[in-house]
């Protein structure tokens, strides 16, 4: 992207997990990032404001409320800003992928030694013995480990009043926390 061998990247998978690519592409290249769609803003005009600010044009197809249509398409052709196109379904309309050059990377699941090095390195005060269950009872992201480890962290320096309160001690109760998402009155 950076010098322009690549003009198109698209990422298909898991929305989370394609956010996350997108800011380290744009960073790779030096690239501030303008998302479509953003309310209000038409594609054209998303791609002109990212055009005008030298800017990497992020159209997420799963924030599209609109089914997709022709007239993105032929944005997404014309457009000479940098395109990163994200959707856990794969799009790929033929005069994009003709006029462009375009490449694609899948997103895949992280494995358990991913995984486990993921809680390494966010967790790196836990014990080795609690590590693999947690590797594996939680197919979380990078960002939802993060969000683990910050939540035991807090967690552990709030109960601690008296006696120690170990961080592993609370990283069971943060992933059940993080793997809800939503409290209980968004269940049904």
């Amino acid at each position: 992207l950076a010098d322009r061998r690549i003009d198109v990247v698209a990422i298909w998978g898991r929305p989370r997990a394609t956010r996350e690519v997108v800011g380290r592409l744009a960073a790779c290249a030096g690239l501030p990032v303008r998302r479509h769609p953003v309310d209000g803003v038409d594609p054209r005009s998303a791609a002109a404001a990212a055009s005008a600010l030298g800017a990497l044009l992020w159209i997420d197809l799963d924030a599209l409320d609109a089914p997709l249509t022709g007239e993105l398409a032929d944005v997404a052709r014309r457009t000479r800003a940098p395109l990163v196109i994200t959707g856990e379904h794969a799009w790929r309309p033929p005069e994009l992928i003709a006029a462009r050059r375009f490449v694609e990377l899948p997103t895949a699941e992280l494995d358990h030694a991913a995984r486990r090095a993921l809680w390494r390195a966010a967790l790196p005060e836990l014990d080795e013995r609690a590590l693999d269950p947690i590797a594996t009872g939680f197919r979380f992201d990078a960002v939802e480990v993060r969000a683990v480890a910050g939540m035991a962290r807090a967690t552990a320096a709030l109960h601690t009043n008296g006696h120690a309160v170990l961080v592993g001690d609370c990283v069971r109760t943060a992933c059940c926390a993080i793997a809800r998402k939503h409290g209980e009155r968004h269940t049904t």
